[in-house]
């Protein structure tokens, strides 16, 4: 038995649509000029099409354009998406040591399993369901009486505020 008081939940695929507007967050960053935000805007919306069409597969591929090919493209994958500032640092990066700490994984009650990064198993069960996620207005309904954070890595770049 679990006593919930919160919870935190960081994915970025907990609302696919809304988070997939690469061209609008790289444009705001200033990382895409006009005319990639233009490109960027017809493959999403493309990816929106699809996502309403349920061709998962098809969704799936568009959205691997937006941070492969039109990524590479108008950015270059010498700046992350996920983190554009530069790393100065000369301290070694241990995240990954980090989280895998049993003292970690203790303080945020994960299970037993290690960390899943890509892999098999991941790129087979992505493709056909992760765009069919409907996480947030089932994380409303079921859990409206807890305090919940949902948090991604895109800012808040929507011109209209969102309401589950």
């Amino acid at each position: 038995k679990i006593n919930l008081v919160a919870m935190a939940i960081g994915n970025g695929f907990s609302d696919a649509k809304t988070q997939s507007d690469y061209g609008n967050y790289l444009y705001y960053l200033g990382l895409v000029d006009d005319a990639g935000k233009n490109e960027y805007k017809r493959i999403y919306d493309s990816f929106l099409a699809a996502v309403e069409d349920e061709s998962w597969i098809k969704a799936y591929i568009y959205q691997n354009t937006f941070i492969g090919y039109l990524y590479e493209k108008y950015v270059s994958h010498a700046v992350s998406v996920y983190n554009y500032l530069p790393d100065n640092s000369k301290e070694p990066q241990t995240w990954n040591e980090f989280i895998q700490s049993s003292k970690a994984r203790k303080s945020l009650h994960v299970g037993s399993l290690p960390l899943q990064e890509e892999g098999f198993v991941y790129e087979s069960w992505i493709k056909a369901y992760i765009y069919q996620n409907t996480f947030i207005g089932y994380l409303y309904e079921k859990y409206v009486s807890h305090a919940v954070s949902v948090y991604n890595y895109l800012p808040d770049n929507s011109k209209e505020p969102q309401t589950w």
